[in-house]
């Protein structure tokens, strides 16, 4: 049960045995946390607070077990661990890893390229419906929806000839 489990299970019960003696719960929170922390008792007489203290009996440490040696096989002879390995691997965060140009990957590119294109095309006529559709309605809600959908969409086309000038860059 942890500290804070503590205090609540003792505020509760101190709620229940003295249901008026404080206004709000966190008072009885507030004394069920120093009835816990050893501030048992705290009289107060004219200016003066006084605090009795109760003693806690200090924490007991257990030992550790003693550590027995194991034999690994029948005759009584101790198995050697096998010797480490000091090899040191520093470079396998920095891969580099050329392209080599070639017929192949350029076609690989050139139908990327191709698909992209196509890609654009399809956003721009959806573009031209959205701001179609924008200019038409008289309804302040359908406006807002088609200028979000149109801002979607030329997110979507920046991306795309981001991409696709990307891949012109790479194609030697």
């Amino acid at each position: 049960m942890t500290t804070l489990q503590k205090i609540v299970k003792e505020a509760k019960a101190l709620r229940k045995k003295y249901p008026k003696k404080y206004a709000k719960w966190t008072d009885y929170v507030k004394a069920a946390s120093k009835k816990i922390s050893g501030l048992d008792k705290v009289t107060k007489s004219g200016n003066k607070t006084t605090v009795h203290y109760t003693k806690k009996s200090p924490a007991t440490k257990k030992k550790a077990a003693p550590k027995k040696a194991v034999q690994s096989s029948l005759f009584g002879v101790k198995k050697k661990a096998a010797p480490r390995s000091s090899h040191k691997d520093t470079k396998s965060h920095n891969v580099n890893i050329r392209v080599v140009s070639g017929t192949d990957s350029n076609k690989f590119y050139i139908n990327l390229l191709a698909k992209i294109a196509s890609e654009i095309q399809e956003k721009e006529a959806i573009k031209d419906l959205i701001n179609k559709n924008y200019k038409d309605p008289k309804n302040k809600a359908l406006r807002s929806y088609w200028a979000s959908k149109r801002n979607a969409v030329t997110k979507t086309l920046l991306s795309l000839k981001r991409q696709q000038n990307a891949i012109k860059k790479s194609i030697k």
